[in-house]
């Protein structure tokens, strides 16, 4: 993918998710880089929502041949789960090409 195509898709997926979309948030972005927030809901406690989950994502340059590297700075249960299954999926589509 050539970087102004590269750059096309983050700028598309920022004006789908910007800063205030109820779920899911790209913060930051640039090409080699991504900041996202899930924001979770608690059941029953709708005024004081929990801080939202962060992820980052690093785009290396050989990406679409190899996929973005996902890392979280948190020990949530949640996101490690999240982050299992982006790497399993990763791997099975390593598998399949």
């Amino acid at each position: 993918m050539s970087v102004s195509g590269l750059k096309a898709e983050l700028k598309f997926l920022a004006s789908i998710f910007d800063k205030n979309h109820e779920r899911f948030r790209i913060v930051s972005w640039k090409l080699d880089e991504l900041h996202c927030q899930f924001l979770v809901p608690q059941p029953g406690c709708p005024h004081s929502p929990p801080p939202p989950l962060t992820l980052h994502c690093n785009i290396t340059e050989s990406y679409l041949f190899s996929s973005p590297i996902w890392f979280v700075d948190s020990d949530d249960p949640n996101l490690t789960s999240a982050l299992e299954r982006l790497e399993y999926t990763k791997n099975n589509d390593l598998v399949r090409k």
